[in-house]
Parts: C-alpha cells; structure tokens; sequence
C-alpha cells in the first residue's frame, strides 16, 4: 500500500491577498474545488470558500473577505485518518498540505484519496461487520476488543460511526469464528446489537417464538 503523501498535489500558485474574486471564482468552478488556499509570501492564511468568493462584488480583492477565511490543512507528515477527518469536518473536497514553516507545498483532493482509504484492511479484508451502540459514557474499545479478540476473532478496525448526546454507534470488522458467541457477549456487556446476523440465535429463537404465538392465536 502506497504512502498517502504520494497524493500530495504540488502547486506554487495559490489566492493571495490581492487576488480578485472574478478571478478566483473562475479558478473554484473550473477546477469544481469547494474551497482553495490564501497565501502571503507562501505562508498559509486560511481557505477561500467556493461560496463566499461568489457572494462578494466580483471586481473587489479576496483580502476583503479575510475574516471568513476557513482554516484547516494538515502537515507533510499527517497520517491518512487525519486526511480523511478534515474531509469530513470541513465539508470541503480539497485539503491544504504545510510543511514546519506553515508554508503551502500542496493538496490533498478527495476523489483522489478515497481510493487509498479504500485499500485499508477495514474495507479490503474478508470480515464480518458488527454495528453495535452503547451509552457514551460507558462504551469501551479495549472491552470490546477483548470480547472479539476472546472469541479468536482478528479485529480490522474500528470506527466511531456515530455519537449523539446520549449514546455511540460504533462500527467493527474483523475474522471471526463463531459471531454467534461475540453477539452474545456484547449483549451480556449491554451492547445493543443494530446490525442483523444469521448467526445470531438470540433472535433466531425469538422469530420461532412470534411465528409459534402467531400460529397459536390464529387456531
């Protein structure tokens, strides 16, 4: 698997301050960029957004919008799952890449680095997903590692799928032997289960139960 830094695109021409916005506006529709970095003598002063850049007078430089400049990028030396959380954040297809002296020595774009994210064992590797939800205060990635690793089950990786005020969704893949017996435990820890499993006898019997009360109420 390839370095993510292998997508880095290197360019020496950003916005600056004295960039118009008809200009820059050409720049963020040609390219279909959501947003694009603002320099001053190379160093980073935050991203324009494809939305303001066409709110403002078109004849007016893109220092008059300073103040609504978005800040985020990431370093040359940012690890993938960093990359993909901005993506997410920001709502934004184009990442800003800065070396130590805050200096723009490319970007990332999306559509290039979700093909990597797909090549990571948690979505290349056989497995079987597990979505399970638990109380935000309580849930535990060790106790749940341990429930799978117990059961010699292999975990490819883990995700926060979601979290509200309340409760944690949680996303988990991994080689297992008997999911049977995992589901079980998670309960026993009082994991709700939200994904459906064949294997899962709990609701196996439950299923006879209703379809034997049906059969029984219509006699």
């Amino acid at each position: 698997m390839e370095s993510i830094q292998e997508f880095i695109i290197k360019n020496k021409k950003y916005f600056n301050l004295k960039t118009i916005f008809s200009d820059a506006v050409d720049v963020l529709i040609n390219e279909n960029l959501t947003h694009f970095p603002v320099v001053e003598n190379g160093i980073f002063l935050g991203n324009l957004s494809t939305n303001d850049a066409e709110t403002f007078p078109q004849k007016n430089e893109i220092g008059d919008a300073r103040a609504l400049f978005e800040v985020f990028f990431v370093r040359e030396t940012s690890f993938w799952f960093e990359v993909i959380e901005l993506f997410s954040k920001h709502e934004t297809n184009i990442i800003p890449v800065l070396n130590k002296s805050n200096k723009v020595i490319g970007y990332y774009l999306f559509d290039d680095v979700i093909p990597y994210f797909n090549e990571t064992p948690f979505l290349k590797e056989i497995g079987t997903t597990v979505i399970i939800e638990k109380d935000i205060y309580s849930y535990s990635i060790s106790q749940i590692s341990q429930i799978f690793e117990v059961n010699n089950s292999k975990i490819l990786g883990i995700i926060i799928s979601e979290v509200t005020d309340n409760t944690a969704q949680i996303i988990i893949k991994a080689t297992t032997i008997n999911i049977n017996e995992i589901i079980q435990s998670l309960r026993r820890y009082e994991y709700n289960i939200i994904s459906e499993h064949i294997e899962d006898l709990f609701l196996s019997d439950l299923k006879d139960r209703s379809d034997y009360l049906d059969k029984y109420l219509n006699i």
